[in-house]
């Protein structure tokens, strides 16, 4: 059993050889292997197996001296790639199909490899970014002080907190994501500055404010201006001196909205409004408000880490429960968004495997037609073979063709990638990342890429056939005859691993298309269209709440003045943005033990519900009477409403939120979404945007804004009329409430698009491999089909015939892609809504699909063959 199993082997390993001397030597050296299998039995295995290895290589060094005589590789390389090029210019359809696939299958795979980079692979350019990790909750700055001094577990402990403010550079304003950090940020992070310094113990922000400014900022905003250092700017009104540009590359601790600005974390008093520059507020260990990242000492593992900073927190809070436990998390995931990282890897790698798949498809279709040429190129083949050319000589010159083409489709596949990369920058990734502002483009890392890419495509779809036309048999070859079983079962192999591959990606994209629009159909609780939407943020340009409230008033009086506006509203909360959750009492409601109160706020101006479209089922909306001064008033949800006045009137209620008691209930509105689609509805609670109920009333606030006709020429009006309250104001882009809906669907969004295109491309494909392996089987039985219709065969037989023999390979990629497709749906079935992932109609209208698309592309064929003259067919051969 080991002898026959290890002869088997052997023959096997016997194609390592080059053409040439597998055909002339095969046979001896099997019998030389199974004659010392039988005399010495297993052991000969290892001997046989070094004979192998060192032989191997010796043969192809041989073929390749022989080939390239000393001195004369370049010139037999470029004459060969001379006679490629004029053999691809005497084929122009061949050419451009091929270099068309290629351009867009590399190009696709670079694309999505780039945003696979700079999302998975190297999402943080810091040093060592193993070592550090990040803390899950939000701490006070006293607390920061104390872990930061754990030296025994960190060499550093850094502090950052994310900002908005509002920039001036040049007269210019605009609102800007920030970062206060702490004096070691930097140098824990590992990172240094490209120009200038990096921020250190000396930048007091008592003597002045200073800042370090992203590199890639300093090239838009700042048009790379040589003297950026040591330039001011203006930043909530404060002139702040830049006394650094971040290193190439360096764009902060995460991918949500990184930011552009670096200044010191004491300068959170002077750059914030109320509760930073409360006094004493910064001092209070009940405000969380810091974020903080850790470099482990070596031979520090993350468990260790977190035990040591448990006995300090139980030092400073020693009334913390399990649930206020600190937790460390690695800071690459933690990059990715809190609680997203999985999500966005899984989503990312989905895109790599969608773009993987249609360059494979590509390989194989194009493997198919280098078969198709070299099958019409063998008569040149066999009369090369006749007159000298060696195996090899031919295998080289067919493998070369097969390379520039390769290299042809992988220069044009850059410039696919770099339209590519523009395309996919509109979508969003899990977690809320906005593509367009990672730094994605044709890079060092995209060129290496593709050029590995390039070279892949050649071993898959060059080699096969270059192997198997260089070892035809010489007699038939020059006689123009073809060995139709091998060659044939090796296409029909290719159209199978085709159909297998594109089921995949049409089950992909008949799942996400269901779940997408599975996603549409949720009920929103509100109506986003013809609603336009901006966010300011007075506080980033030191409003206190006296000026906060005339600017919002102000800016309500002048929106109203365009034509076509119905509604406009304030809130501080965009719906399915997310809500603040506070704790609630109401009155006459039997707490029960443990019971969570918490309901989620949203404070919001009278014409709030008119603009959202949000149902007002009992009692009235607010109105201007509703400011402060005057009585405390609410609104509730319905499944408030149903929780905690079952079988009680709630206009008659009051509630207390946190410390501000006796606020009436005045009306219920419907439910709506407020973090995400698949939510349960949870108790919300709204308060008049004019009244102290809310903490954060008057420090940020929407702009929801309804119009009767077109939205598109509402937005440049409305831009212009808030410009015209203040033109220096932190006004986010102008845009449609639907547009912000859209990013609760985008992973389906994007999801079907991807997959969409290039399950149409891969049908495309995969539908003329079926084709050219139909016709090509039918031309190779064109003797056979003659001799049938001579003897009396009825041309339905000839046409069952050939279209039976195309289904072979077609039901046998079917079963394949199945299998596969229903193992790979477990990777989309995160991202699915409304559908199963292995939901049998899908999978089924698929199939039939593809196999509708099979039986048209072998139709044409199958009617060609039933039609041959048979004593035509019979003289031609």
């Amino acid at each position: 059993m080991i002898r026959r199993t290890a002869e088997r082997v052997y023959s096997l390993l016997l194609y390592a050889y080059p053409p040439a001397i597998r055909l002339a030597h095969a046979d001896e050296m099997r019998q030389c292997a199974r004659a010392a299998l039988t005399r010495r039995g297993p052991s000969a295995i290892p001997l046989l197996a070094a004979d192998l290895v060192i032989s191997v290589p010796r043969e192809w060094a041989r073929l390749f001296q022989d080939s390239f005589p000393r001195g004369r590789i370049m010139t037999g390389i470029g004459r060969d790639v001379r006679y490629a090029l004029r053999l691809l210019r005497r084929s122009p359809g061949f050419s451009a199909a091929a270099i068309v696939t290629l351009a867009l299958g590399i190009g696709a795979n670079t694309a999505i490899f780039t945003l696979a980079d700079a999302t998975v692979i190297r999402p943080l350019r810091v040093d060592r970014v193993d070592r550090l990790v990040a803390f899950k909750w939000s701490v006070s700055l006293p607390d920061y002080r104390d872990w930061a001094a754990r030296t025994d577990v960190f060499t550093g402990v850094a502090g950052v907190a994310a900002v908005r403010v509002n920039v001036v550079v040049d007269e210019g304003a605009e609102p800007t994501d920030a970062a206060l950090v702490s004096p070691n940020y930097f140098s824990v992070l590992g990172v240094g500055a490209s120009s200038g310094r990096v921020l250190g113990a000396a930048d007091n922000p008592a003597a002045a404010l200073t800042a370090v400014i992203d590199r890639d900022w300093w090239r838009s905003r700042l048009s790379g201006d040589p003297a950026a250092v040591g330039r001011t700017i203006h930043v909530s009104g404060l002139p702040v001196t830049i006394v650094g540009i971040a290193e190439e590359g360096f764009r902060g601790t995460t991918l949500q909205r990184p930011p552009k600005l670096y200044m010191p974390l004491t300068a959170a008093a002077q750059l914030l409004n109320s509760p930073f520059n409360a006094p004493g507020a910064l001092d209070d260990r009940g405000f969380l408000w810091l974020n903080a990242i850790g470099r482990l000492r070596d031979g520090v593992a993350i468990g260790e880490a977190a035990v040591a900073m448990n006995a300090v927190n139980q030092q400073q809070h020693p009334a913390a429960t399990a649930d206020d436990r600190v937790e460390l998390q690695p800071l690459r995931g933690r990059a990715l968004g809190s609680g997203g990282a999985d999500s966005v890897q899984t989503f990312v790698a989905l895109l790599l495997g969608v773009v993987a798949l249609t360059l494979l498809i590509g390989c194989a279709n194009l493997a198919n037609l280098q078969l198709a040429r070299a099958a019409a190129r063998q008569r040149e083949i066999g009369v090369r073979l006749a007159i000298g050319a060696g195996r090899g000589r031919i295998f080289r010159q067919l493998l070369t063709e097969s390379c520039v083409l390769a290299v042809i489709g992988g220069a044009l596949g850059l410039g696919v990638a770099s339209l590519a990369i523009r395309l996919i920058a509109r979508f969003q990734l899990p977690g809320g990342i906005d593509i367009a502002t990672l730094p994605l483009g044709v890079n060092r890392t995209a060129l290496a890429f593709a050029a590995i890419a390039s070279a892949g495509t050649v071993l898959i779809f060059g080699l096969l056939p270059a192997w198997q036309a260089a070892a035809g048999n010489l007699l038939t070859a020059v006689r123009g005859e073809s060995r139709v079983t091998a060659r044939s079962r090796l296409r029909s192999a290719l159209v199978s691993v085709q159909i297998a591959l594109s089921l995949v990606l049409l089950a992909g994209t008949g799942l996400f298309l269901q779940s997408f629009a599975a996603s549409l159909r949720v009920p929103l609780g509100f109506t986003p269209a013809g609603v336009a939407t901006t966010t300011l943020t007075p506080a980033a340009k030191g409003f206190d709440r006296t000026r906060a409230r005339q600017f919002f008033d102000d800016a309500l009086v002048r929106v109203h003045r365009i034509p076509g506006v119905t509604a406009a509203a304030w809130t501080n909360v965009l719906p399915v943005n997310g809500s603040m959750s506070m704790d609630l009492t109401v009155d006459g409601y039997p707490k029960k033990p443990a019971e969570d109160m918490h309901v989620y706020v949203a404070n919001v101006s009278p014409e709030y519900f008119a603009a959202a479209g949000i149902r007002l089922l009992k009692g009235r909306a607010f109105t201007d009477a509703d400011r402060a001064g005057t009585a405390l008033v609410a609104i509730v949800n319905e499944t408030a409403a149903r929780r905690f006045w079952a079988g009680r009137d709630p206009l008659d209620g009051h509630v207390a939120i946190n410390d501000i008691h006796a606020i009436q209930i005045v009306g219920v509105v419907a439910d709506t979404k407020i973090r995400s689609l698949d939510e349960v509805p949870a108790p919300g609670l709204y308060a008049p945007f004019a009244q102290p109920s809310g903490p954060f009333a008057m420090d940020r606030g929407t702009l929801l804004v309804r119009t009767s006709g077109d939205i598109r020429g509402l937005l440049p009006a409305l831009r212009d009329q808030l410009r015209a309250v203040d033109p220096e104001a932190p006004l986010t882009p102008v845009n449609t409430f639907e547009w912000q809906v859209r990013t609760l669907v985008m992973p389906q969004r994007m999801g079907a698009t991807f997959f969409g295109a290039f399950a149409l491309l891969a049908l495309t494909l995969a539908s003329i491999g079926i084709y050219g392996v139909a016709s090509y089987v039918a031309a190779l039985r064109t003797r056979e089909i003659g001799i049938r219709l001579a003897l009396g065969a009825d041309r339905a037989s000839i046409r069952s015939l050939v279209l039976r023999e195309g289904a072979v390979p077609v039901v046998h990629g079917l079963a394949g892609g199945l299998a596969v497709a229903l193992a790979g749906s477990r990777f989309a079935a995160a991202f699915l809504r409304g559908v199963p992932p292995h939901d049998p109609a899908t999978y089924l209208a698929v199939m039939g699909v593809l196999a509708l698309a099979a039986l048209t592309a072998t139709w044409i064929p199958a009617q060609r063959a039933a039609s041959v003259d048979p004593i035509r067919a019979l003289r031609q051969e």
